[in-house]
């Protein structure tokens, strides 16, 4: 795939930037280190996605089953979270109220193959939140709020969604608060951001992730037979989470032209790889 990638890539530069090839640096360290970790970071959001995904429609499944819907007032719905369970799968659990006050609707935990066991939780049963689903829970609560203030515009309509991973080495949690799409032929690459909440309870750090909505027209690029999407990123010296994690949704490889530092990346099914360095005028 990777020289498919390269072969591909001759190609667009040389229809886009012709002349002598610019001596740029390889990657540092610290850049091929940042993309590793960006890789590893897009894989988990796409598998924490991917199990709220499934979960998602097998609570919707359960409720016709019992003559509800998520709109029920009894359920008094505010979300759901994904934490991490043993070995490879998720706990996905629905939730009604706020903050400390949380309780359990639904659990459901998803394997890497996407089984799903659990259901909703009957009346009088153990509806009680773990500490960590609490801790995240109160990290989401803090990015939406910060998330709503300007200067963090969607790249649509659509309510967006709130990603949430678990603590990682620094104790932090990281929250995406993400454009979702209006649109099934089109999936938004921008218009995503992250907050990382302390341990304290305090936000961090923050940033976005793209300059533009930069929408990818997932459905034209299938009638037409595309191969690759070709982008430039300058806020970052590597590809980042979000370049991962949308190769992932949109099921094209990207090639991403970082032009701080004129180097070219391929990334294939959330895989970050260096290709070399970017040619210039």
């Amino acid at each position: 795939m990777i020289k498919r990638i390269l072969g591909i890539v001759a190609g667009l530069m040389l229809g886009l930037a012709p002349g002598a090839a610019c001596h740029a640096a390889p990657p540092k360290a610290g850049e091929l280190a940042a993309a590793q970790k960006a890789q590893e970071r897009g894989l988990q959001m796409y598998l924490y996605d991917q199990a709220a995904w499934h979960a998602t429609d097998r609570f919707q499944a359960d409720l016709r089953g019992i003559g509800k819907s998520p709109a029920d007032p009894a359920l008094r719905l505010s979300g759901y979270i994904v934490e991490p369970t043993s070995g490879d799968a998720l706990l996905v659990s629905f939730y009604g109220g706020e903050g400390a006050a949380a309780v359990a609707r639904a659990r459901y935990t998803v394997d890497s193959a996407g089984h799903i066991e659990g259901g909703i939780v009957a009346d009088g049963g153990d509806s009680a939140m773990s500490p960590l689903a609490l801790r995240m829970i109160a990290a989401r609560e803090i990015a939406w709020h910060r998330a709503s203030r300007p200067g963090h515009e969607l790249c649509s309509a659509s309510q967006a969604n709130a990603l949430v991973l678990p603590p990682g080495p620094d104790g932090s949690v990281a929250v995406y608060v993400l454009t979702s799409s209006a649109d099934a032929e089109v999936y938004p690459a921008g218009g995503h951001y992250r907050f990382d909440v302390a341990q304290d309870g305090k936000l961090m750090a923050e940033r976005r992730f793209m300059a533009t909505c930069f929408p990818v027209e997932v459905g034209k690029m299938r009638r037409e037979k595309a191969e690759v999407m070709f982008l430039t990123h300058h806020l970052d010296r590597q590809p980042t989470e979000i370049h991962s994690f949308v190769s992932l949704n949109i099921g094209f490889p990207l090639v991403i032209a970082t032009t701080d530092n004129k180097l070219l990346w391929g990334v294939v099914d959330g895989r970050i790889t260096y290709l070399r360095e970017l040619e210039k005028k």
